[in-house]
């Protein structure tokens, strides 16, 4: 459907830690998204663009479904 919606790009970065067969290593965490909201339904379709791990040194794409989106919705009586 064609739907008012607030379109939201999100950046996220923080801290991970890792368990690699018994050493625990940091790192970090990357990805970046667009999400479109709708009143009174709410998130309606998400887009990832990239999710990345850098740990040791070493970065890691993390390979998801890129695609959400709401097939449909019945209101609350």
């Amino acid at each position: 459907g064609t739907f008012h919606a607030l379109k939201v790009v999100c950046t996220e970065q923080g801290p991970i830690t890792a368990n690699i067969n018994g050493f625990t290593a940091t790192g970090q965490a990357e990805g970046r998204s667009i999400q479109w909201f709708v009143l009174n339904v709410g998130l309606i379709k998400m887009q990832v663009e990239f999710a990345e791990l850098k740990i040791l040194g070493v970065s890691f794409s993390v390979l998801i479904d890129n695609n959400f989106e709401l097939m449909g919705f019945t209101p609350a009586p």
